[in-house]
């Protein structure tokens, strides 16, 4: 009796009919071990840069994401209105109104004063609302809700960063990207 060899046949992603690519997007967007590295490193890394400049330090930051409720970002970390650097921001973000709005803000706030900025919730929520702030002595009711407004929209800000890095992840476009990069092969068209 003679054995018979199968001859197997593996296909690029480009070589694919258009069902099945679809189909294989979507095992990717569905596949638990996809985003399974720190994806969001370098967005850390900058919002933690864009707060130094801003004259906090001693930094964690926190989120979760991105369909459920409480998801959101924030962070803790000290302030002093001494480290500030203003000119900096526009010069590392010059394209960003909002980043330097929320940073002219800050900067109203009289040189020496220093604050802190906590989550006051320690659960799996992780979003803006679960911060509170509080600048130096002498400072009203009124102003220490103002500066954790500021901290606030700065997470919201991270927060917003980091979905549209999620969501670009996450389509068609970046799963192609990724299944071609990295040589996928994939058995009948």
């Amino acid at each position: 009796m003679r054995a018979e060899t199968i001859t197997k046949y593996y296909y690029t992603f480009e070589e694919l009919s258009k069902d099945r690519q679809e189909l294989e997007i979507e095992k990717i967007r569905n596949d638990e071990y996809y985003l399974d590295y720190e994806w969001y490193e370098g967005i850390e890394e900058d919002f933690k840069t864009i707060l130094e400049l801003l004259g906090f330090y001693d930094i964690e930051t926190y989120f979760s994401g991105f369909y459920s409720q409480g998801d959101g970002a924030s962070f803790e970390a000290r302030w002093d209105r001494e480290k500030y650097l203003t000119r900096k921001i526009k010069d590392y973000a010059p394209k960003d109104e909002e980043l330097y709005s929320i940073a002219k803000e800050l900067q109203g706030f009289a040189v020496g004063e220093e604050g802190i900025v906590e989550r006051t919730q320690h659960t799996n929520y992780y979003h803006s609302n679960t911060m509170t702030a509080e600048i130096g002595e002498g400072y009203n009711k009124i102003a220490n809700n103002h500066f954790t407004a500021l901290c606030r929209d700065l997470a919201d800000w991270y927060y917003s960063r980091l979905d549209e890095q999620y969501e670009y992840l996450m389509s068609d476009e970046a799963i192609v990207e990724h299944m071609i990069a990295n040589e996928y092969e994939f058995e009948g068209k």
